[in-house]
């Protein structure tokens, strides 16, 4: 049976179609088997390359970071840090990365990494020292070559940064040491002035030889 709708412009028709009641199972009789199908188990999944190796068996910490990463991480941080403070030496690196107690090969691939990236410099530090101890400080060459010394900056590179400072530049930088020092010592004894004023210029790494003469002038 057909029944025609209208909906605006167009006419419709609705088809019936007959509902048939749909009666349950019959429940089994008490005692009766009942048999369900089921699937059959999963095939097992064929054998694959074995990943183990591929995967790194270093530890892991909770966020996932391998134990030497963050170790390589940390030797870098100590590193920059000293070098964020002052020019350092190779040997004061060193020194500052075994005192926290890294792996003695991440200590040295963090060396390696510092000198070819030119963060490490012995020559270049040497010659900032130089600058340093002669010229500002008024050291002579014996005292700023004991001070770069204590610093782990090796002898060869010591000499050769030393080489720019000539005798004459020495005996200049003596004199004006020796009158400064002078006028602080001017209501002493002239003994006594004497005796505190070679001392002075001695700890300052000069020469004895010329200390003597230089000593005599500036006292008069």
């Amino acid at each position: 049976m057909s029944i025609p709708f209208v909906h605006g412009e167009r006419d419709a028709t609705i088809i019936a179609f007959p509902v048939e009641r749909v009666s349950r199972a019959p429940r089994p009789a008490a005692g009766e088997a009942v048999v369900i199908a089921l699937s059959s188990p999963a095939s097992p999944p064929e054998e694959g390359p074995d990943l183990s190796d591929a995967t790194s068996t270093e530890p892991l910490e909770a966020g996932g970071e391998a134990v030497s990463d963050r170790v390589h991480r940390r030797a870098r941080n100590v590193a920059l840090h000293a070098l964020a403070t002052r020019g350092v030496s190779k040997v004061e690196i060193e020194a500052r990365l075994v005192a926290r107690e890294l792996p003695a090969e991440v200590v040295a691939e963090q060396i390696s990494t510092l000198e070819r990236q030119g963060l490490i410099d012995d020559a270049e530090l040497a010659s900032n020292l130089v600058d340093k101890y002669v010229l500002r400080q008024g050291l002579g060459r014996r005292a700023a070559a004991e001070r770069m010394r204590q610093r782990g900056v090796p002898q060869a590179v010591i000499h050769e940064a030393l080489e720019g400072i000539s005798n004459d530049d020495e005996s200049s930088r003596l004199r004006e040491v020796a009158e400064d020092r002078a006028r602080a010592l001017g209501s002493l004894a002239p003994e006594v002035a004497k005796r505190r004023l070679v001392a002075y210029l001695q700890r300052r790494g000069y020469s004895g030889n010329e200390i003597f003469s230089v000593v005599d002038e500036v006292l008069r």
